[in-house]
């Protein structure tokens, strides 16, 4: 892209990984805690992602970039009700524990009645409610964010 004439570049960090509804139950992790070892790989894969985009706007001219702060940004997940949610460690579809796993798969599963109140709506993503906060951030976040 950039051999084309593009100069401008979004790029998105990996999110918590560790705090997913699926990870915690698969690791029998309750309450707001996370599965340290993958909070873990994330921190160091974004690391790594910041490091390697810095050196390419060195190297590269007129090269510039933003970092989306998915990691940060998912931190809704340790307090849920500050952000307008009810549920942050069961996700609204599945089985399990935390529904963490199984969501529309021909066994049975659960489905919660107001997705809207939960931050995941399956094992490992979002609800289109968190999703739409999480893009107001990505466009018109504080320079934390982005």
């Amino acid at each position: 892209i950039y051999q084309i004439g593009g100069r401008k570049f979004a790029f998105q960090n990996v999110g918590p990984l560790g705090c997913t509804p699926g990870m915690k139950q698969s690791y029998n992790v309750t309450g707001y805690d996370c599965y340290a070892l993958l909070q873990t790989f994330a921190t160091l894969h974004n690391n790594a992602l910041s490091t390697m985009i810095t050196e390419l706007e060195r190297k590269l001219p007129g090269f510039t970039f933003l970092i989306y702060e998915f990691f940060t940004t998912l931190r809704r997940i340790q307090d849920p009700t500050k952000y307008g949610f009810k549920e942050s460690n069961i996700a609204c579809c599945g089985t399990g524990t935390n529904r963490g796993s199984g969501c529309g798969r021909t066994s049975t599963y659960e489905l919660c009645s107001d997705p809207n109140e939960y931050v995941y709506f399956d094992g490992g993503h979002t609800t289109e409610h968190c999703n739409s906060q999480l893009g107001e951030l990505l466009w018109n976040g504080t320079s934390d964010v982005t």
